[in-house]
C-alpha cells in the first residue's frame, strides 16, 4: 500500500532518530565531495541515486551502494523486497524547458516569489518543499534551459505540478 506522507518528513524522522543533519550542496560530484571532506561526513549522494562513501572513495560508486544495501540485508535478515516495502514510495519526473538566457533569472525570481511562504533552498537554483513533495528548478550552467525536477506522493500529482510549472513559464516569458 502506498504510504502518503511528505518526502521531507521521512528525512526529518531519520535525522531525529540518528541525530544527523542533511546538508545540501550544488549539484556536481566535486561539490558534494568537497562538503564531505569539510564536514567529515559518513556518506553523501546525489539525486540521481549516486552514492559517495568516503571510507572507500570520493566518487559516485554504484558498487559501494550495492555493498551498503547487501550489508543492510544481512544485518536485518530482510530481502530487498521487504526492505523496499518499508520505505515510502514517491514519484519523480525530470524534464527541462528551453528559454532565452536573459529570461532564466526572471523565471526563477517569479517562482521564488510564488513559493516565498514555503521552505526554500537557493543553493543550486530553487528547491521548494511542499506538503506533497518538492520541486527543484535549476538553470543549466552550459545551455539556455531550466531543469525541472518534481517528486511527490503520486504520479498524477507529479504530472500536475510539472504541467503547472510549464504553463506558468509559458505565461510569464
Amino acid at each position: 500500500m502506498l504510504q502518503t506522507f511528505p518526502p521531507h518528513n521521512w528525512l526529518t524522522m531519520l535525522q531525529k532518530k540518528y541525530g544527523c543533519e542533511v546538508v545540501r550542496t550544488e549539484i556536481v560530484r566535486i561539490n558534494i565531495a568537497e562538503e564531505i571532506i569539510k564536514l567529515n561526513t559518513i556518506i553523501g549522494g546525489e539525486g540521481n541515486g549516486g552514492v559517495i562513501y568516503p571510507k572507500v572513495n570520493l566518487c559516485r560508486d554504484s558498487l559501494c551502494g550495492i555493498a551498503l544495501i547487501l550489508e543492510l540485508m544481512a544485518s536485518t535478515n530482510l530481502s530487498i523486497s521487504e526492505l523496499t516495502e518499508k520505505i515510502p514510495r514517491y514519484f519523480m519526473t525530470k524534464t527541462k524547458i528551453s528559454l532565452p538566457s536573459d529570461k532564466i533569472m526572471m523565471v526563477l525570481n517569479y517562482f521564488r516569489k510564488k513559493f516565498s511562504d514555503h521552505e526554500c533552498n537557493f543553493e543550486d537554483g530553487l528547491r521548494v518543499v511542499l506538503p506533497e513533495g518538492w520541486i527543484h528548478l535549476r538553470p543549466s550552467n552550459t545551455e539556455p534551459i531550466i531543469r525541472i525536477v518534481v517528486e511527490t506522493i503520486s504520479p498524477n500529482l507529479t504530472s500536475q505540478f510539472v504541467t503547472q510549472i510549464f504553463n506558468e513559464i509559458k505565461t510569464i516569458v
